[in-house]
C-alpha cells in the first residue's frame, strides 16, 4: 500500500521519536508487541495496530471468539522503537501503531 508507506514516512519525519513514544521505550533495543487478528501470519506485519500488553491482545482474541469470528490468531513479534509510528494508551490498550516493521512474528497458543 504505497499511500500508507507515504504517510508513515511523513509521520516519522515530522514527529520526533520523543513525541511518538514514551521516554522509557526510546532506549530499548527492541520492544515485544502482540496482536489478535484473523489475518494469516504472513499478513500480520502489515496490520497497523499492535499492543505491548499480552493481556490486552488476549482480550481482543477472546472478544473475537465471543462475537463469532471463525478464525482468530494471537501473535507476538518485536519492533525497534524508531519504527513505531505512534504509541497511545488513551483507551488503556497500550497501542503501538506501525506498518510493516514487526519482525520475528510467531503465533502464540491460546
Amino acid at each position: 500500500m504505497p499511500i500508507v508507506r507515504k504517510y508513515v514516512r511523513q509521520a516519522r519525519k515530522y514527529a520526533p521519536i520523543e513525541k511518538r513514544i514514551p521516554e522509557e521505550m526510546i532506549s530499548m533495543k527492541e520492544i515485544i508487541i502482540y496482536r489478535a487478528g484473523t489475518e494469516p501470519m504472513d499478513r500480520a506485519k502489515y496490520r497497523i495496530s499492535w499492543t505491548t500488553s499480552m493481556e490486552k491482545a488476549q482480550w481482543f482474541y477472546d472478544r473475537a471468539l465471543h462475537f463469532g469470528s471463525p478464525v482468530c490468531h494471537l501473535y507476538r513479534g518485536v519492533i525497534r522503537p524508531e519504527q513505531i509510528i505512534w504509541y497511545t494508551d488513551d483507551r488503556n490498550e497500550k497501542e503501538v501503531m506501525q506498518y510493516g516493521s514487526v519482525r520475528n512474528i510467531e503465533e502464540i497458543a491460546r
